[in-house]
């Protein structure tokens, strides 16, 4: 009996051409996978993007607990905050999900 798997990668990290000039907190959707850049990013050019961790992130919807999952939206407005996207535990609001609390 064969074994199918193959080890490809530790999981933490995973490279790719990155769509525009991208800075450094970018948060991204690679096929539907959320991953957040750690350094400036030329556009087109590969670039490193993080799929595991903690993050901070701004944040817009109702009062969360652990364990609960949240979404991107990006054009979500956090208190204080600009238009630049946000999490939100709203999955309606949401255009991809990026983890849980």
């Amino acid at each position: 009996m064969s074994n199918l798997l193959n080890y490809v990668s530790a999981g933490k990290r995973i490279s790719g051409p990155a769509p525009t000039a991208l800075t450094g907190g970018y948060l991204l959707n690679i096929n539907g996978i959320a991953t957040v850049t750690s350094v400036p990013i030329a556009a087109d050019a590969v670039g490193s993007f993080a799929v595991e961790g903690v993050f901070s992130a701004p944040y817009v919807g109702n009062a969360c607990n652990a364990g609960d999952n949240l979404w991107w939206d990006a054009n979500g407005k956090p208190y204080g905050g600009a238009a630049d996207g946000a999490a939100t535990n709203l999955g309606a609001d949401g255009d991809f999900w990026i983890g849980t609390v």
